[in-house]
Formats: C-alpha cells, structure tokens, sequence
C-alpha cells in the first residue's frame, strides 16, 4: 500500500494550524495504517504518542443511535413510536414562528424524526427552562431532556432537517426504555462487547492526564484558541 502522499499530509497538519494529528485505519478488526505528527499541545511540550486521548463530543451520537437500534432490534421501541409515549413532557409541543409567536404543532415527535433530526429541535442550551434544569447538582440524562420539552420547536415535526439537541433526547428514551443509566446501557452493550476499553462518559484521573490538549481554530487567520470541555 502506497501511503507516501497520506503520510505527507498528516505530517503538514501542524503547519495548515491543527496542533496534532493521528491517524489510524482498520480493516476486518486488524490496524493497517497509523501515522502521527504535532504535539499535544501548542507549547509543544508533549509530542503526540499513541497514548493520548482526545474528547468525542459530537461524534458520540453514532454510538446513541447504535444504542437506541439495538433496542429496536430487540422490539422494546419501535422508530414510529410517539415520543410522548416515553417521555409525556412531549405531548403538546409548542412551535415559534419567524415573528416570535407561538402555535401548536399538528404533528407528534416520532422516535424516528430524533433518529434523522427531522424533530424541529434546535441546538438552544440558553432557554430558561433548559438552563435551570442543567444547573442542578446532580440532574441526570432524563431530568435535562425533560426540561427540553419547554423549548418551542421551529417548524413541524417530520417535515424538515435541523442538526440539533434530538440525539440527546434519543439517549433518555434508551434510558427510560432499557431501564438503565444510558452510561450504564452503552458500557454493556457496546463498549464491553467491542473491547474499546479506552471509550467512556466518566474518564478516570488516570485518563484525564492523557488528554491532549483542545482548541478552537479559527479558519480565517489559521489559529487555535483554547477551550474548555463543556
């Protein structure tokens, strides 16, 4: 396999701004390519090693979606079950129009619309409701998702696409449906099974001092600004 004009680009990331780079490919469960470069941090004080690890963020939502199927599979929830049917708060949804006023929306939240983000959520983590809910010591999964039931969607479920919060909601329905902490359901049922033992929603002491480091990268000017992980 003929990798030169791959290993020249992960060795120019640090120059295009992108303080680090790994690289790894897999193909039937066995690593066939791996190339780092950079540091882990801008001070270039800890080179890139294989030992590092980096937050998922939004990447985590193909393993919610691969929780909720399994479900699916098993016949617990169906993708044309009502959403209301497990979390009530989603009963009457309310939507808000360009002119800020509100109406009732005609259609319900299917599992399947949290499935494609076809819901009419939005990414609002600022609402009231939603901001009081998340500031509560100890509030779980299904507390938060709750609170999102009071935030106006913005256009008829199943009707249009919108990146949004949907996924977060799919997490408390495996929650409520599976009867276990969703940390707890993907743990058992996806992780343990795949041996990713490197993969989690707690990181250990240990893990979090082998985190490489985060920044924002702002495009227009090639920089990188640091940033918190929440």
């Amino acid at each position: 396999m003929n990798t030169q004009k791959l290993d020249r680009l992960i060795d120019t990331m640090s120059e295009r701004g992108i303080p680090a780079c790994d690289l790894v490919v897999t193909r039937d469960a066995e690593q066939i390519y791996r190339r780092m470069s950079g540091f882990a941090d801008l001070e270039r004080t800890r080179p890139v090693s294989e030992n590092d690890l980096y937050w998922c963020f939004s990447t985590s939502k193909v393993i919610t979606c691969v929780a909720a199927m399994q479900l699916v599979e098993r016949g617990v929830i169906s993708p044309a079950d009502r959403l209301d049917r497990y979390i009530p708060e989603f009963a009457h949804m309310k939507i808000q129009n360009r002119d800020g006023s509100l109406t009732d929306a005609q259609n319900p939240i299917l599992l399947e619309h949290l499935f494609t983000m076809t819901a009419g959520m939005t990414y609002e983590t600022k609402h009231p409701a939603l901001a009081e809910a998340m500031s509560v010591p100890g509030a779980g999964t299904i507390d938060i998702v709750r609170a999102m039931a009071q935030v106006p969607l913005i256009f008829e479920p199943g009707t249009r696409y919108r990146y949004s919060l949907c996924h977060d909601v799919l997490a408390a329905v495996v929650e409520i449906a599976s009867g276990m902490r969703f940390s707890e359901f993907v743990q058992k049922n996806i992780f343990d099974p795949c041996d990713m033992v490197e993969i989690g929603y707690h990181p250990t002491e240990e893990q979090l001092a082998r985190f490489s480091a985060m920044y924002t990268f702002v495009n227009r000017d090639g920089t990188c600004t640091p940033r918190e992980t929440a």
